[in-house]
């Protein structure tokens, strides 16, 4: 049986605590899916604060780096489309056209985020650093994540 670990900074790890817990099929409670890491606060506190930090890099980045990866992403989520309705359905329990439409509403978001990183949304200015114009956005939509 798959140990499945947390996501953070990049890195797979086990929580603080080193216990797990069983997540199991809602439609055969016999069918063990993986066991899941036991996380608390100190967990979450340590994802938030790597994501915090990586969104620092991420918000520097040029718009078509920002779109590309995005553009991957998207082409990822596609390719394993069918694998991940699969996943969704067995452990929430729910009837494949469900799985099926929020995995096609994520790619079709992404796809969105993915051309509107290319529209500017601030003001024009002379840059600091050269004899050219940078652009500047009063917030950022860029930010993603999930804890």
């Amino acid at each position: 049986m798959k140990t499945f670990r947390n996501l953070i900074n990049g890195k797979y790890v086990t929580s603080l605590s080193g216990e797990t817990f069983p997540d199991f099929n809602p439609a055969n409670t016999d069918d063990i899916l993986g066991h899941f890491q036991s996380s608390g606060r100190e967990d979450a506190d340590n994802a938030c604060l790597a994501a915090s930090k990586a969104f620092e890099r991420w918000k520097d980045y040029p718009w078509v780096k920002k779109s590309r990866i995005l553009r991957n992403t998207m082409n990822i989520l596609e390719r394993r489309r069918d694998e991940l309705v699969y996943v969704l359905t067995k452990e929430q329990g729910r009837p494949l056209k469900e799985s099926l439409a929020e995995v096609d509403r994520t790619i079709d978001v992404i796809d969105f985020y993915t051309g509107e990183v290319r529209r500017n949304q601030g003001w024009v200015m002379p840059s600091a650093g050269c004899a050219g114009l940078e652009d500047h956005t009063g917030h950022n939509l860029w930010q993603y994540g999930s804890l």
